[in-house]
Protein backbone atom coordinates (compact mmCIF):
# COMPACT_ATOMS: atom_id res chain seq x y z
CA UNK A 1 0.00 0.00 0.00
CA UNK A 2 1.50 3.86 -1.35
CA UNK A 3 1.46 6.73 1.39
CA UNK A 4 -0.53 9.01 0.12
CA UNK A 5 0.32 11.70 -2.01
CA UNK A 6 -1.06 14.72 -0.07
CA UNK A 7 -0.81 16.50 3.24
CA UNK A 8 -3.11 16.34 6.24
CA UNK A 9 -3.61 17.81 9.38
CA UNK A 10 -5.29 15.95 12.14
CA UNK A 11 -5.91 13.17 9.49
CA UNK A 12 -7.86 16.11 7.22
CA UNK A 13 -6.74 16.67 3.78
CA UNK A 14 -5.46 19.96 2.89
CA UNK A 15 -3.67 22.06 0.54
CA UNK A 16 -0.41 23.89 2.02
CA UNK A 17 2.22 26.31 0.91
CA UNK A 18 4.89 27.79 2.89
CA UNK A 19 5.22 31.71 3.20
CA UNK A 20 9.02 32.85 3.99
CA UNK A 21 7.18 36.41 5.49
CA UNK A 22 5.07 35.00 8.09
CA UNK A 23 6.40 33.72 11.84
CA UNK A 24 3.73 31.56 12.64
CA UNK A 25 2.01 28.56 11.07
CA UNK A 26 -1.82 29.87 10.11
CA UNK A 27 -4.46 27.64 9.06
CA UNK A 28 -7.57 29.04 7.62
CA UNK A 29 -11.03 29.59 8.98
CA UNK A 30 -12.87 28.20 6.14
CA UNK A 31 -11.15 25.10 6.31
CA UNK A 32 -11.69 24.44 10.22
CA UNK A 33 -14.84 25.00 10.19
CA UNK A 34 -15.29 22.56 7.21
CA UNK A 35 -13.06 20.00 8.98
CA UNK A 36 -14.50 20.29 12.37
CA UNK A 37 -11.32 19.98 13.87
CA UNK A 38 -11.24 21.67 17.57
CA UNK A 39 -9.76 24.50 18.41
CA UNK A 40 -8.78 26.63 21.82
CA UNK A 41 -9.36 30.27 20.79
CA UNK A 42 -7.41 31.54 17.92
CA UNK A 43 -5.73 28.43 18.06
CA UNK A 44 -5.02 24.73 17.63
CA UNK A 45 -2.85 21.66 17.87
CA UNK A 46 -2.31 18.29 15.81
CA UNK A 47 -0.34 15.81 13.70
CA UNK A 48 0.55 17.44 10.17
CA UNK A 49 1.53 14.89 7.77
CA UNK A 50 3.19 15.58 4.62
CA UNK A 51 4.36 13.36 1.30
CA UNK A 52 8.29 13.28 1.06
CA UNK A 53 9.89 13.15 -2.48
CA UNK A 54 10.59 10.29 -1.65
CA UNK A 55 7.19 8.34 -1.80
CA UNK A 56 7.00 8.41 2.09
CA UNK A 57 5.48 10.51 4.27
CA UNK A 58 6.94 12.45 7.62
CA UNK A 59 4.42 13.57 10.63
CA UNK A 60 5.33 16.60 13.06
CA UNK A 61 2.90 18.02 15.86
CA UNK A 62 2.42 21.62 14.99
CA UNK A 63 0.87 24.30 16.59
CA UNK A 64 -1.48 26.60 14.43
CA UNK A 65 -3.09 30.18 14.70
CA UNK A 66 -6.90 30.02 12.78
CA UNK A 67 -6.69 32.94 10.26
CA UNK A 68 -9.94 35.10 10.41
CA UNK A 69 -9.03 35.96 6.55
CA UNK A 70 -8.99 34.47 3.27
CA UNK A 71 -5.82 32.50 2.57
CA UNK A 72 -4.82 30.83 -0.65
CA UNK A 73 -4.23 27.85 0.93
CA UNK A 74 -5.34 25.67 3.67
CA UNK A 75 -2.70 26.05 5.81
CA UNK A 76 0.22 28.58 5.38
CA UNK A 77 3.83 27.30 6.65
CA UNK A 78 5.45 30.08 8.94
CA UNK A 79 9.10 30.20 9.81
CA UNK A 80 8.53 28.88 12.95
CA UNK A 81 7.65 25.21 10.63
CA UNK A 82 11.06 26.12 9.20
CA UNK A 83 13.12 26.51 12.38
CA UNK A 84 11.52 23.56 13.47
CA UNK A 85 12.57 21.30 10.58
CA UNK A 86 16.15 23.05 10.30
CA UNK A 87 16.76 21.65 13.59
CA UNK A 88 14.97 18.26 13.12
CA UNK A 89 15.13 17.17 9.30
CA UNK A 90 17.45 19.49 7.22
CA UNK A 91 17.87 17.09 4.47
CA UNK A 92 14.23 16.07 4.23
CA UNK A 93 12.17 17.38 0.99
CA UNK A 94 8.58 17.69 1.79
CA UNK A 95 6.09 18.32 -1.13
CA UNK A 96 3.99 20.87 -0.46
CA UNK A 97 0.74 21.67 -2.83
CA UNK A 98 3.39 24.67 -4.14
CA UNK A 99 6.24 22.14 -4.80
CA UNK A 100 8.76 20.35 -3.33
CA UNK A 101 10.65 22.46 -0.10
CA UNK A 102 13.74 21.28 1.45
CA UNK A 103 14.25 23.51 4.82
CA UNK A 104 17.83 23.06 5.11
CA UNK A 105 18.53 24.46 1.99
CA UNK A 106 16.84 27.43 2.30
CA UNK A 107 18.80 30.85 3.18
CA UNK A 108 17.65 32.16 6.40
CA UNK A 109 16.18 35.30 4.98
CA UNK A 110 14.26 33.70 2.48
CA UNK A 111 11.93 36.14 0.93
CA UNK A 112 7.99 34.59 0.21
CA UNK A 113 8.08 30.94 -1.32
CA UNK A 114 4.34 31.17 -1.75
CA UNK A 115 3.88 29.88 -5.02
CA UNK A 116 1.32 29.11 -7.87
CA UNK A 117 0.23 25.33 -7.68
CA UNK A 118 3.12 22.71 -9.09
CA UNK A 119 1.35 19.38 -10.68
CA UNK A 120 3.42 17.51 -8.10
CA UNK A 121 1.65 14.01 -7.91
Amino acid sequence: MSSPRYATFCNQPLSTAFDGHSDITMLSISWVLTSGIPTIGATTSGFLTLPLVDGTNSSMLINASVHSGDLEYDLILGRDWLTFCRQTQPQTTFTLTTGPIQPGKLSSNSSSLLTQPSNVE
